[in-house]
């Protein structure tokens, strides 16, 4: 089930510090730890987790999987 965001919108720049990336919205492993600013790609909450990608013009493009970075727990994003 998707969630919109109330506080945040696609494009919306995020601020990022050590956040857990994940390769898809139900892994339990974490990629790696991203810092810095990202973008929204969308406003679809899946499981907690937001997609993000690195440049605004990527937000919204399809197939997700060519611009979408990865997956950060909403908790993450400030």
């Amino acid at each position: 089930m998707f969630i919109n965001v109330l506080k945040y919108g696609k494009g919306e720049i995020v601020y990022l510090t050590a956040a857990r990336l994940y390769a898809s919205a139900d892994a339990k492993t974490e990629v790696r730890t991203i810092t810095g600013e990202y973008f929204l790609y969308d406003v679809k909450e899946l499981n907690s987790r937001y997609r993000v990608t690195v440049k605004p013009e990527y937000c919204g493009n399809t197939p997700a999987g060519k611009y979408v970075t990865g997956y950060v727990d909403k908790n993450e994003i400030r």
